[in-house]
């Protein structure tokens, strides 16, 4: 598995290994399909395609980019909210086999999905007023403290810490 990594494009390596160790990631990557992505824009990937496991993994990295460029917080809390918003029904971007350049839009539109997932069905549990993408996001950048508490199940032991920290 090691080899999937040793690519220059990659920006969250370590990132990456971590996340592979789990078992939640070895069974989305034995998802992946025996598709080829086509390269049009050689700018980050010099050859013309892409096998679908480099795909997923660059997808994956550019989700982490994605989090990192909007949350100004402690990294290991960042690689946490990464685990906790990749296993969802919007993670099918991460097997997308349309190449991030030809289309970013879909994929940040699909990376936001992604990450509020698991942050709707807690408001949703706790029938409090929901915020946006930006205001989420703006609140855990003003707060920072703990925010991976909005991405995991809300049960009786954390539903105190996280109406705490939504207000």
């Amino acid at each position: 598995m090691n080899d999937l990594f040793n690519h220059e494009y990659l920006n969250n390596i370590s990132d990456l290994v971590v996340l592979s160790k789990s078992n939640e990631f070895k069974g989305l990557l034995s998802k992946v399909t025996n598709e080829t992505t086509i390269v049009r824009n050689h700018l980050i990937h010099k050859q013309d395609s892409l096998n679908n496991k480099e795909q997923f993994i660059f997808n994956l990295d550019l989700y982490i980019s994605f989090l990192k460029e909007h949350i100004f917080i402690n990294p290991q809390e960042i690689r946490y909210i990464t685990e906790l918003t990749i296993y969802n029904k919007y993670n099918k971007i991460l097997f997308s086999n349309e190449y991030y350049y030809d289309n970013p839009l879909l994929y940040i539109r699909n990376f936001k999905k992604m990450f509020m997932y698991n942050y709707k069905n807690n408001v949703k549990k706790l029938s409090i007023k929901e915020k946006t993408f930006e205001e989420l996001v703006n609140h855990i950048n003003t707060h920072k403290k703990r925010s991976y508490i909005f991405f995991e199940k809300i049960n009786k032991n954390n539903m105190t810490l996280f109406n705490t920290l939504y207000s």
